[in-house]
């Protein structure tokens, strides 16, 4: 399993607005994509990120050629919400725990 975080700047006033366009368009897309594993949304002030848990690195390599991924990518960066830096760092995942009751009284 590859974990790939991606990170970026944003106005620290927009960020509600950062936060609904992710609910309403990343998430759907995250768990539309071949290989995706999950998703899980994170940040705090004029930073967010994005931790995505995908089945291998094939999978992440096929999200760049991916038509809904740049078209997300497109209309978020299209809102001027967004602001650099922006980057991405992918991690072979070793180990870890996340208890599913958690995660779903959580993210509900």
């Amino acid at each position: 399993m590859i974990a790939r975080l991606w990170q970026t700047g944003i106005d620290p006033a927009r960020g509600a607005e950062y936060d609904a366009f992710a609910g309403a368009h990343s998430r759907p897309m995250f768990a539309a994509l071949p290989g995706c594993l999950g998703a899980f949304f994170l940040g705090t002030g004029e930073v967010r990120s994005v931790l995505s848990l995908w089945a291998d690195r094939a999978s992440i390599e096929a999200l760049e050629s991916s038509v809904l991924y740049r078209e997300t990518v497109a209309r978020f960066q299209a809102t001027g919400v967004l602001r650099e830096p922006q980057t991405v760092e992918l991690f072979e995942v070793t180990g870890g725990t996340v208890s599913a009751l958690a995660l779903a009284a959580e993210l509900s």
